[in-house]
């Protein structure tokens, strides 16, 4: 992934401008999940959370979210933003989640895949999601 947020100040526009996916796709995803898995739903990962718009909605339907960005100014924001116990934030990169392997139900990447080295990504969407785990990647 590529760098072209570098302070503070930007990354607190970005998460001023950024919008949030709409609830129901949210909805599609976990209904889809939730045709492959039974509940509860246990972890999902959000590639390229930024500020976190991306990762927020996703804390209702899971017992642990993180958001997973590349940049120290997006996730210092998301941490300071946070206020929900069920999300974390930590530098990693498209190509490297810093998660265990098959322990992840959903990776999701929302309007970054295109800065993504697509194929180390697959590689490493494949090392996590355990077997029937779903790979969201969607743009708004």
């Amino acid at each position: 992934m590529s760098y072209y947020i570098k302070t503070a100040t930007h990354a607190s526009a970005y998460s001023k401008f950024r919008p949030t996916p709409p609830q129901m796709l949210v909805e599609k995803i976990i209904e889809f999940i939730k045709e492959k898995i039974s509940e509860p739903l246990a972890t999902s990962i959000d590639i390229g959370c930024g500020s976190g718009q991306s990762t927020k909605i996703l804390s209702p339907y899971f017992q642990k979210v993180i958001g997973i960005d590349n940049n120290d100014s997006q996730i210092e924001l998301a941490q300071s933003q946070n206020i929900t116990k069920n999300i974390s934030y930590r530098l990693g990169s498209a190509e490297n989640f810093l998660v265990e392997d098959a322990s992840v139900q959903l990776v999701t990447a929302c309007q970054c895949a295109h800065w993504f080295d697509i194929y180390k990504f697959y590689e490493e969407v494949s090392r996590v999601l355990q077997p029937e785990g779903v790979l969201a990647l969607y743009v708004l």
